[in-house]
């Protein structure tokens, strides 16, 4: 599950203008539009994140033996540009999955932050999972689970870059070895998280037609600038057919999401 921050992402939540689009090639639409009262929080929501529940007075206690703890969590100027973009971009992608129904404790986000904030890593960006009670080796209507790709841009003329990423990383390469190697480790954070063997063994169980539409949503998320929101929209004219998956386009609107790592730690 998303350990901290949680709070801060509900509120992130509650924001953003939210645009649902027409349907294309079996992909439901939409477009979540920022202010900066919507980046404010998103980076609010990071610092909490960096800050891991270590409050002012541990802080403080620290400060004492010469420990600066927000020097030590935070980083500041520590991180790669492209790397906290990437961070807090999930971070609003995630806050859009709360809009779907999406409970914080029910979203993984094994990469943020990413390693020391300087190198990124593969993996699922978000994991969104709700079982069923009890040990059955079958899914039924209580199972869900929703895998978001998120990638971002800050190209100055073309969104082509985010598009093709997204759909490669939803397509070419979701294949059932790299699938079952992500499921392990969903797998672990919920025995980690009291789930017992028998009950989080059935995360392996959505792998069966995989993707299927009765319980797996599969959303890409697109994180621009705003002035390239009519280039990516004549880009995702056509998109590629992934027979009856569930599966959304999504593009987050962001200002000034070239330099938002300047306002990052």
């Amino acid at each position: 599950m998303l350990t901290h921050g949680r709070q801060e992402l509900v509120v992130l939540g509650t924001g953003c203008l939210l645009a649902i689009e027409r349907a294309i090639d079996g992909w439901e639409r939409d477009t979540w539009r920022l202010n900066d009262a919507d980046v404010d929080a998103a980076v609010e929501t990071y610092k909490a994140v960096l800050q891991g529940d270590c409050t002012a007075d541990i802080a403080e206690i620290l400060m004492d033996d010469g420990i600066d703890v927000d020097e030590l969590l935070q980083e500041p100027g520590g991180g790669r540009d492209t790397i906290t973009r990437s961070d807090v971009t999930e971070l609003i992608a995630a806050a859009t999955l709360l809009q779907d129904g999406w409970e914080p404790e029910d979203l993984h986000m094994p990469n943020i932050p990413k390693m020391a904030r300087a190198k990124s890593d593969s993996g699922v960006d978000i994991f969104g999972i709700t079982l069923a009670d009890g040990e059955q080796l079958e899914l039924f209507d209580m199972d869900h689970m929703v895998i978001a790709s998120v990638k971002h841009t800050v190209h100055e003329q073309s969104a082509s870059d985010v598009k093709s990423k997204l759909l490669s990383s939803l397509t070419k390469e979701m294949t059932p070895a790299y699938m079952m190697k992500q499921l392990r480790v969903l797998n672990g954070r919920l025995k980690a998280e009291g789930k017992t063997e028998n009950e989080a063994k059935r995360v392996y169980l959505f792998l069966r037609s995989f993707p299927n539409p009765d319980y797996v949503h599969l959303v890409a998320v697109a994180a621009i600038d705003p002035d390239l929101e009519a280039d990516l929209r004549g880009k995702t004219k056509s998109l590629p057919a992934l027979g009856d998956s569930k599966r959304t386009f999504r593009t987050l609107l962001i200002p000034d999401l070239r330099s938002l790592h300047e306002k990052c730690p």
